[in-house]
């Protein structure tokens, strides 16, 4: 009688750590509620690591230019849509 033999696990990679820290990227999304973009800029502007680049996608409400100036130390791309087009499109325009 032979030995039951297993099959041969899948080796392991280990990843290489970096020099490099990786890119971080925001996507903010608001319609009418300017006083919470700016809370959430504000939150972004505070942290220890800032974004390496923010989106704000207004979705067709009032323009929020006014906020998004405030906030120079934030590199902030701003998607003004003209009418709503939906969370979800309007999170995939910061994507793309």
């Amino acid at each position: 009688m032979q030995p039951k033999t297993r099959p041969a696990s899948p080796r392991i990679h280990l990843h290489r750590k970096s020099h490099t820290p990786p890119t971080i990227a925001i996507i903010v999304r608001t319609l009418n509620r300017p006083h919470l973009l700016q809370r959430a800029l504000c939150s972004l502007a505070e942290q220890k690591r800032l974004p390496d680049q923010v989106v704000v996608i207004n979705d067709g409400g009032e323009s929020v230019a006014k906020v998004v100036a405030e906030f120079r130390s934030l590199d902030i791309t701003l998607i003004e849509n003209k009418r709503s087009v939906g969370r979800a499109l309007a999170g995939n325009q910061g994507v793309t």
